[in-house]
């Protein structure tokens, strides 16, 4: 009996169990020694194994075990590993994250995992992994575990599953880099865990689906670089848990900023290099409470600077240049936003260049009122009279050049970049 429980442990520690039932009874191999025998050879691309054997252990830098030595997370990110996914991973049955990121790795996804209890995989920045295959509509069967997904940069092709909706769990899907084409399926409107949804540079067209107002707890949406067209759904009103909104350079999206978005409390609000028309929403104020980052430029957009904006209080960055904003008749139209009942108290960027209508004086109270200013960006607009209003000023960058300001050079500090001569020769010397 000794000899049968040291034979015993011997074999453990070598990543081997028996099955110790009967002479001549099956070995059971462990997780380790399956990862070890039949996974790492095959990430290393080694043709027979050999020498490319693996003798990692539980809890090391690879490999986490639960306390019956079963593996549950795999982490074999940044290795420079250039072989493929072995079928064998689905025999790990209690494997709960895997992540083989920032690799060269070959081939494509196992559909064996699906026999595990993957909650997490990130096989991102694999730009060869699953090249000349669609994505996988097997996970969709990890519907009772997965909650996170990154295929951020690998060569798999579309169209975006329409399965992918049974997926109760998910919370976070990432497909940035992804040439996938197609559009976003109305069906994954029954995402009803998703948070973030990254699908930038996707190659993805179409409309933008109204029916993902569903995703009540959606926080986060990525989709910038694709062939969007046509205008912003006003359904999306219903997001009010979403705090970031980017859809830059999909200069098919026309149209105007939906009234019923007021419902919304974004802390950043991005939607740059596109079409869209009409005025900025009277009602921007309302956004006060979150609002950090507003950023509309390259747009079709015209009128004058609402008066609400003066209240986004917790605002840094508002970027609106080359747009068509502006009075058009000689107001003031920077008193909209610099004014004595200002709270713009954290702005540290305005970018309002390129905007030919937008004309008038600096208003004197323009650092009493942005004390936390560093670039100011008024190029190529149309304002006019002194620039005494930025005496003893002190910024990062500062361009108001090509407009029609006169009178003496003000007495600044600047850091960076400083560009104030203008297209009509009014400075003293």
């Amino acid at each position: 009996p000794m000899l049968l429980v040291v034979a015993t442990v011997a074999l453990v520690a070598a990543g081997r169990t028996t099955a110790a039932t009967s002479p001549g009874s099956p070995t059971v191999r462990s997780d380790v020694a399956i990862f070890n025998e039949d996974v790492w050879p095959r990430l290393v691309n080694s043709g027979d194994g050999g020498d490319a054997v693996g003798a990692f252990v539980c809890n090391g830098a690879v490999l986490e075990c639960d306390a019956d030595g079963r593996i549950v997370e795999i982490d074999v990110s940044k290795r420079q590993l250039s072989g493929t996914l072995a079928p064998a991973l689905g025999m790990l049955t209690r494997l709960e994250e895997l992540d083989v990121s920032s690799n060269g790795l070959l081939g494509t996804l196992p559909p064996s995992l699906a026999n595990t209890l993957l909650e997490e995989l990130d096989v991102a920045n694999n730009a060869l992994l699953g090249a000349g295959t669609p994505l996988p509509v097997w996970l969709s069967l990890l519907n009772a575990t997965l909650e996170k997904v990154d295929f951020d940069a690998c060569g798999f092709e579309g169209p975006l599953p329409p399965q992918w909706s049974a997926l109760k769990k998910l919370k976070e899907l990432k497909l940035d880099d992804v040439q996938v084409g197609g559009t976003i399926p109305a069906e994954w409107a029954a995402l009803e865990s998703l948070e973030e949804l990254e699908l930038n540079n996707a190659m993805l067209h179409g409309t933008l689906p109204a029916a993902l107002a569903a995703l009540s707890n959606l926080e986060h949406f990525e989709a910038d670089d694709n062939h969007f067209v046509g205008p912003l759904p006003p359904e999306w009103a219903a997001l009010v848990r979403l705090k970031e909104l980017q859809l830059d350079n999909n200069i098919g999206i026309n149209g105007t900023i939906p009234d019923a978005w007021r419902a919304l409390r974004p802390e950043e609000f991005s939607i740059h290099t596109a079409s869209l028309s009409g005025t900025l929403p009277s009602w921007l104020g309302e956004w006060a409470p979150t609002l950090k980052e507003l950023d509309l430029k390259r747009n079709a957009l015209s009128g004058a600077l609402p008066t609400s904006m003066a209240q986004l209080r917790k605002v840094e960055v508002i970027e609106l240049q080359q747009n068509d904003l502006g009075s058009g008749d000689g107001s003031n139209d920077l008193d909209a936003l610099i004014n004595a009942a200002s709270d713009l108290g954290k702005l540290k960027e305005l970018d309002l260049s390129f905007n030919a209508r937008l004309g008038g004086t600096l208003p004197p109270m323009l650092q009493q009122q942005l004390p936390s200013l560093r670039q100011l960006f008024l190029e190529f607009a149309n304002f006019s009279g002194p620039l005494t209003a930025l005496d003893g000023i002190e910024l990062d960058d500062i361009f108001v050049n090509n407009n029609h300001f006169w009178g003496a050079l003000p007495e600044l500090s600047v850091d960076g970049k400083c560009r104030l001569y203008s297209s009509s020769p009014d400075f003293a010397d």
